[in-house]
Formats: structure tokens, C-alpha cells, sequence
């Protein structure tokens, strides 16, 4: 903020004043050889922008990274489903060809005619037409983002014309011309040469270096965003509700930490007693009164146009932005009541689309499926669930939530700002066409007057001041913003929720999405799946659809597909699908019964359909138990003949006793045959097959460690002879053998 000359009668409260005033109203620019200044009728040149530089710099930043950020975004929709990386060359090759493959040929034109071929024809020669099913959408796509920063550069040097009031599209030829005069020469070296100082840190920002700076600039712990809902609906809830507490930090900046209000006092106040002014009109209110009107009397009350809201801006805009949070926090609250959740199948799909290997795709998306399974079969007793709509009716009353959240807000300030709110961008945007100074009104004064009393010995005295209102400068600018933004969001709202609601209840609509992702499945497989453009594929179809998926299947699909891209819904409706048609005859979800009923003398016979959600689990159960047994068969006969071959074979043996002993250090220097025929005999004739039995058990269970000290122990009885229970004298030549 910059500064003022004053008269010598005003005192420190004044020049605050002035400065603040000056500040908020603009100043006009008056050359130096012009001697008189322009009366009070005669156009001034007014500089209006150097409050918003900031904020304009940042609004240009953001502009220029818009191109690269609508290429990040479309590019992702249509990449080809991700590299899945694998160790070896010629699999990698070959992955990434099979990828590719798919999108070529899921993109490719099915019709066939005359006017598709002039079609492809201006396509391949022209461009006149693009498309996916053209083969030139990345094309097209790229050469239109390199358009849109040509185009972004060019619009804002010409629109800077009108913020900074100047020729600014020639301002560089200017200054070249002026650098040239020698009054000018050495200004030019000072830029130059801080120029290419600064070089090095500019060029980072031409090496793609931009994502690494918004991360640090925004290097704040990250609350892990879900994606259970489409892009209207992050308008409101994440876009919205981050913006008001922006502007809430902003005013609240300005109030606590700044003066949010200075108000002209007599020249008599002193400097306590202008604090005691500003306080107490700040906080008691303050009343607008344009300069062509009279100061009101005391008792004409209805003449005050009070401003009672800029002491509760801050709150008033928090309040908001929980208000346009509650909505999605009723829409995640409520969804995991059906029975499966949403946030996780969406995940889910993230994570196939985003994953390096083909076999944990595979897992993926056999897990998903199985979870949508579970969900297509859930029976609960609440209203929607067991008709398979009620995820849908609840994302609807969502939206509406959000529809009825903003057009309260609109009506809602009318009563806290004092005026009619919700016509306000109307009313601005008829002064901006009419050339009026939108600026200048009643809703957001800076400039007003306070009635305040004062008891001195005895005698109440009324003063009234002037006073100026900094803050509304920017709350007159963040509500002319929100209020546009919160039309846009309305709008976008109601679309999302037309759209939504026309392809939750035309039946059409949700067969015709399904089948375009079975139909381009089966054309690139080519097996023996069942064709659902036969009779019995057709039966089957409308039985997926409106049995097996019923809305909220549907709903979900298109969830994933508004959150990754069409590939991987299209990998998750043809798992459903096979399923689906190879569901197992073991355990079916759906039979037939018949029963005969006796009435008046007649016996009657029926056939109904039972749904069996019991089986649901038998299948699992039974599938594992299967699994089970058979791996504890395998395990059971591998243990059979290990124990048999421990056992069976004598060298076996004398190895594993002989292993312990030496690595105790029991056995004794002798003569190296001697000591193998006494270990042979202490096994065969001491321990025997029970007794090595007996210590690999306690290995197994205890610890080889343990195992082997009770060898040693065993080896010292052996050797003293006290509880040796050794064999006749007549098989010692056949011990010798062994």
C-alpha cells in the first residue's frame, strides 16, 4: 500500500485514512508538464489494477497451464489401457502390440456407407473431420493443445490491455525503442543482466518441471481423495468447498491481522480515542449514505441502510463450505448400506488401469467381479435394495441435495448481506453493458458513516464519522466471483442430474450400454462364448441386465467408467458377462419347483422360480473345502514317504545320528573305522527304528538342538554300559556287514 501528502491540519488518523481510501478507490494518473489538474467533471485516467496484480499473475499462471493440463486429462481417457511391463524383450513386444491391438480395433468404424466413406476420406486428406474412429484423435488432440497456448499467449497479452489500461501488446516494442536512446541504454543492461542471472531458474520451468513445483508449492499432508462420484458433484463438494475456505483465510487475514476499518475522527480525538471509534464502529455497524444525501437525525432509523456483514464474512463462508460438503457426506454415508462399496469396486478399477503387470490385472479384476457378484445377489429388508435400484436413487437425491444446497445459499445471503443476492450478477453484469462503474454501489460500500455516543460529565454526545472499509474490497470481489460460480455449479448440477436420471430409468438406454462393451469383446476374442445376437444370447442378455446387474450394476459400471476409461469398464462387463453365462449347475441361485395343491376335491399343480441366496455361500463353502482336502491329501502321501525313507533305509539313519553327535563333539578321536562300526551298532542295536523316530519327532516339535543333546545323552549310556541292551554275540558278524 502506498503512501499520501497531506495538509498540515491532518493529523496520523487522517493520513491512515487517506492512505486506505486512496487505496481501495483507485488513483488516476496526471503528467508532470500538465500544470492544472482535471476538474471534478473531466475524465481522469484511472489505475485500477494494482490491487489485483497478484491475483492477475496467478490467473495468468493458471491459464498457461490449463493447455497441458486438458491434454493430461484426455490423453488419459484414451491411452491404451497401460504398458503392463514384463522382464523379458519379446514379452514386452508382444503385450504391448496385443494392447494396442485392442484399441485400435474396439476404435475402429462399424458402419458401413457411402457417407461414412467421404468420412474417412476428409479425415485422411483434410482433418476436416477427427475422431477415434478415424484414426486421428491424438493428432487433432495435440495439434489443438499447441493451438490453445498460441491462443492462450495471444488473448492475454491483448487482454492485459484492458487491466492495465495501456497499449501492452506493443509495450516490449516501446521499451526496445526507448533502450536504444542513451538515457535508456544503461536500464536496458540492468534487465539484460538480470535476466541472465535468473536464466538458469527459468529454464527448470521449460523442462516439464511444473508438476514438481505446484507438488511443493502445495507440499501439505494429502487426505486420500475417493472418486465414487463424477465431476459435477467435485465441483461442489472438493472445488467449492476449497475455495471458500481460501477466501475465508483470506478475509480472515485481513481482519485480524490488518485494520479492517479507519473512520475520519475530529481533530480533538486523540489517538485512543480514534481506536475506541474504529473499535466501536466495527463492531456495532456501519450504514451507507451516498455524498448527495443528508446525514439522517437520530430517531430516522428507516434512512440507515446498516451493513451488518462484514464482521462475520469469515464464518459465513466457512458455514458455506461445510454446507457444500454435507451432500457427498450423505452420499458416502448412505452407499455402503447397499451392501458393497462403491469407493472400493472404483478403486478397484483404478488400480487395474493403473497397474504394471498383466497378472495383477488379472487379480484385480477377478476380485472386482467377484465383489459386483456379491453385490448383484444381495437381499436386504430396506426399501430399493431388493430391487436393485437403490444406489441410484440415492446418488439422485445426491445430486438434488446439491441443486437445493445451492440455490439456498443464493437465497440465504439475501437476508445476511442486505440486499438481493441472488439477482446480483444480473444487476452487474446490466451496469457493465450500460458503462456504468459497477464498482460504485450500496451492496459492498467502502466508504460509510457511524453514529456513536459518547457520556462525558453528564452529557451524552453524538458523533458521526466517516469511515472506510478496506475489506469490502475484496468481499465485494470474492461474492461477484461465488456468485457466477455458484450459478455454474447449479447449471452443471442440474445437467449431471438430467443426464444421470435419463440413463437410470429408460431401460434402453442401460441395454445399449452394456451390449456396446459385450459386442466389441466378442468381435476381438473370436470364442465360442455365447453370442448375444442370437435368440438365446438375446434371452440371456435382458436376463444380465435386468436380473443379474438391475440398475445399481449398471450405475456402478458407469461409475468406473466416468473414473478411468472405457477399456477397463469393458474388461469388467465381459468378466461379468462370462460368468454370468458359465455360472455352475452344482449350486444354482435359481430353480424350479413343483408342488400339487388339493382343492375342492381337484388336485391343481404348480411351477415356480426359487431363488436359493443360500447356495450363494454353499458354492464358496464347498469350493474350499474341496481345495482343502486336497492339498492335505498331497500333504499326507508326501509325508508317507518321507517317513518312509527316514525310516526304511539304515544309512539314513546312521547319517542323522552321526550328524548330531559330531556336532556336539561327543565322539572321540579313535580310529575312523572303529568309530563308524560303533555308531552303526549304537543305532541299529541301541536305538533302533523307534528310537530315531523318537528323536526326529523331538527335532520337529522341540529343536534339532535339543534332539541332539539327548543323543549325547543317550551315546554316554551306550558307551557305559549301564542301560546298553545289546544284541547276542552270535549277530555281531552280521552287524559288521551292515
Amino acid at each position: 500500500m502506498g503512501h499520501t501528502t497531506w495538509e498540515d491540519k491532518f493529523t496520523d488518523n487522517h493520513e491512515d485514512f487517506t492512505n486506505k481510501i486512496c487505496w481501495v478507490s483507485n488513483t488516476y494518473y496526471v503528467s508532470p508538464s500538465q500544470r492544472h489538474l482535471p476538474a471534478a467533471s473531466e475524465p481522469r485516467e484511472r489505475i485500477g489494477y494494482y490491487q489485483w496484480v497478484p491475483m492477475i499473475l496467478l490467473t495468468q499462471a493458471v491459464f498457461f497451464y490449463m493447455p497441458c493440463m486438458l491434454w493430461s486429462v484426455v490423453e488419459e481417457a484414451v491411452k491404451l489401457n497401460d504398458t503392463a511391463w514384463c522382464e523379458r524383450r519379446g514379452k514386452t513386444l508382444r503385450f504391448t502390440a496385443q494392447q494396442m491391438s485392442r484399441y485400435l480395433s474396439g476404435t475402429r468404424e462399424f458402419r458401413r456407407g457411402r457417407y461414412t466413406r467421404c468420412k474417412h476420406f476428409l479425415s485422411r486428406h483434410f482433418c476436416l473431420v477427427c475422431g477415434r474412429r478415424y484414426g486421428n484423435y491424438l493428432v487433432t488432440l495435440y495439434v489443438f493443445i499447441k493451438l490453445l497456448y498460441l491462443g492462450n499467449i495471444a488473448a492475454q497479452l491483448f487482454a492485459l490491455e484492458a487491466f492495465l489500461g495501456s497499449d501492452y501488446h506493443i509495450y516490449g516494442v516501446q521499451v526496445r525503442r526507448c533502450s536504444c536512446r542513451p538515457e535508456g541504454f544503461f536500464h536496458y543492461v540492468r534487465c539484460t543482466c538480470r535476466g541472465l542471472i535468473c536464466g538458469k531458474y527459468v529454464r527448470k520451468l521449460a523442462t516439464r518441471e511444473m508438476d514438481k513445483i505446484l507438488d511443493q508449492i502445495g507440499g501439505m499432508p494429502k487426505v486420500a481423495s475417493r472418486n465414487d462420484d463424477d465431476f459435477s458433484d467435485r465441483l461442489s463438494h472438493r472445488v467449492t468447498t476449497f475455495m471458500l475456505i481460501a477466501c475465508a483465510m483470506i478475509v480472515s487475514t485481513k481482519q485480524y491481522v490488518g485494520e479492517p476499518i479507519s473512520c475520519w475522527v475530529p481533530a480533538h480525538f486523540k489517538s485512543d480515542h480514534e481506536k475506541y471509534t474504529n473499535d466501536y464502529c466495527w463492531v456495532r455497524n456501519t450504514y451507507y449514505l451516498s455524498f448527495d444525501e443528508y446525514i439522517p437525525k437520530e430517531d430516522e432509523h428507516d434512512k440507515r441502510h446498516m451493513i451488518p456483514y462484514y464482521q462475520w464474512m469469515p464464518i459465513i463462508l466457512l458455514l458455506q463450505a461445510l454446507f457444500f460438503y454435507v451432500p457427498i457426506l450423505v452420499w458416502r454415508t448412505l452407499n455402503t448400506k447397499s451392501g458393497v462399496d462403491v469407493n472400493f469396486i472404483v478403486e478397484a478399477g483404478e488400480s487395474f488401469q493403473d497397474t504394471n503387470k498383466a497378472k495383477e490385472q488379472d487379480k484385480i479384476l477377478a476380485f472386482t467381479v467377484s465383489v459386483k457378484n456379491a453385490f448383484s445377489r444381495t437381499f436386504c429388508i430396506s426399501y430399493g435394495r431388493r430391487h436393485g435400484n437403490y444406489l441410484v436413487g440415492l446418488y439422485l437425491f445426491t445430486k438434488v441435495l446439491f441443486i437445493i444446497n445451492v440455490t439456498c445459499q443464493l437465497f440465504a445471503l439475501n437476508s445476511f448481506l442486505g440486499m438481493n443476492y441472488n439477482m446480483y450478477g444480473f444487476d452487474v453484469v446490466g451496469e457493465l453493458l450500460r458503462g456504468d462503474d459497477w464498482t460504485e454501489s450500496d451492496r459492498f460500500p467502502r466508504v460509510t458513516m457511524c453514529d456513536l455516543k459518547v457520556r462525558r460529565l453528564g452529557n451524552v454526545q453524538r458523533y458521526t464519522v466517516q469511515c472506510v472499509l478496506p475489506i469490502n474490497l475484496f468481499n465485494e470481489k470474492i461474492y461477484l466471483f461465488l456468485w457466477f460460480w455458484m450459478v455454474f455449479v447449479a447449471t452443471m448440477a442440474c445437467l449431471s442430474l438430467l443426464t444421470w436420471t435419463m440413463r437410470s430409468v429408460f431401460y434402453s438406454d442401460r441395454m445399449r450400454y452394456v451390449k456396446k462393451h459385450i459386442v466389441l469383446m466378442q468381435e476381438q476374442s473370436g470364442g465360442d462364448d455365447l453370442d448375444i445376437k442370437s435368440t438365446d444370447g438375446r434371452r440371456h442378455f435382458r436376463s444380465f441386465v435386468q436380473e443379474y446387474l438391475q440398475q445399481d450394476g449398471v450405475f456402478v459400471l458407469r461409475l468406473v467408467g466416468h473414473n478411468t476409461n472405457a477399456i477397463t469398464v469393458t474388461e469388467f462387463v465381459w468378466d461379468l458377462w462370462k460368468k454370468y453365462c458359465h455360472q455352475p449347475q452344482r449350486f444354482p441361485r435359481v430353480t424350479l419347483c413343483d408342488f400339487y395343491v388339493r382343492q375342492l376335491g381337484n388336485i391343481h399343480r404348480h411351477t415356480v422360480q426359487c431363488v436359493l441366496p443360500i447356495n450363494l455361500f454353499n458354492e464358496k463353502i464347498f469350493i474350499f473345502v474341496w481345495f482343502w482336502l486336497v492339498f492335505m491329501a498331497a500333504m499326507v502321501f508326501c509325508s508317507i514317504l518321507v517317513w518312509l525313507y527316514r525310516n526304511l533305509v539304515r544309512l539314513r539313519q546312521v547319517s542323522y545320528v552321526k550328524h548330531h553327535l559330531q556336532a556336539l563333539q561327543v565322539l572321540k578321536k579313535d580310529n575312523e573305522r572303529v568309530l563308524r562300526q560303533r555308531v552303526r551298532q549304537f543305532v541299529i542295536d541301541y536305538l533302533r527304528q523307534d528310537g530315531v523316530f523318537v528323536v526326529r519327532l523331538v527335532g520337529l516339535n522341540a529343536s534339532e538342538l535339543v534332539a541332539a543333546e539327548l543323543l549325547a545323552e543317550l551315546w554316554g549310556n551306550f558307551n557305559s554300559g549301564r542301560n546298553a541292551l545289546l544284541r547276542p554275540k552270535d549277530t555281531e558278524n552280521d552287524v559288521e556287514q551292515v
